[in-house]
């Protein structure tokens, strides 16, 4: 007769047979300091999570611009964005621009992304990607989806010389549509957003990383 397994090898086996197994979730965030002109005026937040074969980004942007102690200006955007096999399966944006409401919904259908929002509505490529520049990949890509209106900016991305603003060793490149949109993001070398510079009504707007940011370049894919 086969002796049969005591309760304790019964536990034992069981826990090392949950330890083994992957994870299906997971989640890491990273945060930005927003200056103008070198002075405080907000925050960008990003939080991504894994879950099976997706990927949710959500970002919170909460920028105020005071003068002499009074809110001259306020920016507020929140998105969440869906991805699988690293092409975007579903974008949701909703920004208030000093008053000036915005919005886009993108869904998937087939190989073509169809956008309804306050700038554009219609197709565009299956590969194009938001503003939101947390996955490094976006560089090569075109075009871009403005995650205030759903305009499609045809941009092109050029390696540049660093700026000052920079982390030490980040690689930076300048990303313009030749016209409207110009932005210059940089990364380090595992190919994380680290920050970037873009014009801020006349003045250098500047995203520098928070302390306690975690690594999301793990889930750009």
């Amino acid at each position: 007769m086969t002796a049969l397994p005591d309760r304790r090898s019964l536990l034992a086996g069981g826990a090392a047979s949950l330890i083994a197994l992957p994870s299906l979730a997971a989640n890491a965030s990273r945060s930005f300091r927003v200056t103008r002109a070198g002075s405080d005026i907000g925050v960008h937040r990003v939080n991504v999570t894994r879950d099976g074969a997706d990927v949710r980004a959500q970002t919170d942007i909460d920028i105020a611009v005071k003068f002499l102690g009074i809110t001259a200006y306020r920016y507020e955007m929140s998105y969440t964005e869906v991805y699988r096999n690293g092409l975007l399966q579903s974008f949701d944006a909703r920004s208030n621009d000093d008053g000036d409401r915005g919005y886009v919904k993108a869904v998937r259908s087939g190989e073509m992304l169809q956008i309804d929002g306050s700038g554009y509505s219609g197709p565009a490529p299956g590969t194009s990607v938001p503003t939101s520049y947390w996955r490094r990949d976006c560089l090569g890509v075109s075009p871009w989806i403005s995650t205030q209106s759903g305009k499609l900016f045809a941009v092109t991305a050029t390696e540049i010389a660093p700026p000052p603003q920079a982390p030490a060793g980040s690689r930076a490149w300048n990303v313009t549509d030749n016209g409207e949109y110009t932005v210059k993001l940089w990364y380090d070398t595992t190919g994380d957003w680290t920050g970037c510079s873009f014009d801020a009504g006349g003045e250098l707007g500047v995203y520098t990383q928070a302390p306690g940011s975690s690594s999301l370049a793990g889930f750009a894919s």
